[in-house]
């Protein structure tokens, strides 16, 4: 029997980029990237402070902020993406810089300020900056999912298989099933499982635990609900793939970065 071991990583220590692979829409034509929430401070604080530098993209919505912006530049606008930092324990908001994208995804102008005492402003009810420090300093356990680009596996003959696709369909029915149970604490759970040729499960295990049952049991309950899967590609000439998944629940301040879903 012919296994070829696939690794999708879910989990959050990959390097913080502004292009993240997923977003948290918050709101009509507003997300989030939750790649990029961590912890932020200046050079002058001194003292235990809860600050967090995120970024946000902005999707053109016709409004008259829109307008101005293609007015001023000239150009259509798809979006706009901005770092903003919230401070929870003032509950202020303030912008650390801005990109603004044409129609192909193109820069057209960027701009990074430096953040200064008053630079900051008092967030306002009912307003987008409630918004953001809602999402961000409400400190509610959050779980996600993920999946890393893959590289093609090819068959012993060296035909390229493409597996992009199966694993993302893979990833996104199992994301479905996953109800992992409260905590006040971050846990990982690692499972391998093996797919037959025909989709079927044919056996799972927890490679690493979390530390809690109820955590590991949630992570193969998703994988058990989601089977049988879809058949193994037909061009890949084995019987059957171990796949590994990486469950990640997160609390904000549990580990070194900080994520929401």
């Amino acid at each position: 029997m012919k296994k070829i071991l696939l690794v999708l990583y879910f989990c959050f220590n990959l390097t913080l980029s502004v292009f993240a692979t997923d977003w948290k829409q918050i709101d009509d034509k507003l997300y989030i990237d939750i790649d990029s929430i961590e912890s932020y401070s200046e050079r002058y604080e001194t003292g235990n402070t809860r600050k967090f530098s995120f970024w946000i993209k902005s999707l053109n919505d016709s409004s008259s902020y829109f307008t101005k912006i293609e007015k001023a530049y000239n150009k259509k606008i798809w979006y706009l993406l901005s770092k903003n930092i919230v401070d929870c324990n003032e509950k202020m908001i303030a912008n650390k810089s801005f990109v603004i994208y044409d129609l192909k995804s193109q820069v057209i102008d960027s701009n990074e300020e430096y953040i200064y005492p008053g630079s900051w402003n008092s967030i306002v009810p009912d307003s987008i900056g409630e918004l953001y420090y809602s999402n961000i300093c409400t400190f509610e356990p959050v779980s996600k999912i993920s999946v890393p680009k893959l590289s093609n596996l090819n068959n012993e003959n060296g035909k390229p298989i493409n597996w992009g696709p199966y694993m993302h369909n893979l990833e996104k029915r199992i994301k479905r099933n996953w109800n992992p149970p409260k905590d006040n604490a971050s846990k990982r759970s690692v499972v391998i499982f093996r797919i037959g040729r025909d989709g079927r499960l044919l056996s799972i295990k927890i490679v690493k635990s979390s530390g809690s049952v109820s955590t590991d049991d949630a992570a193969k309950a998703a994988i058990e609900m989601t089977a049988p899967f879809a058949p193994l590609p037909v061009e890949f000439e084995g019987n059957s793939i171990d796949v590994e998944f990486t469950f990640d629940y997160n609390v904000f301040g549990s580990f070194g970065r900080n994520k929401i879903l």
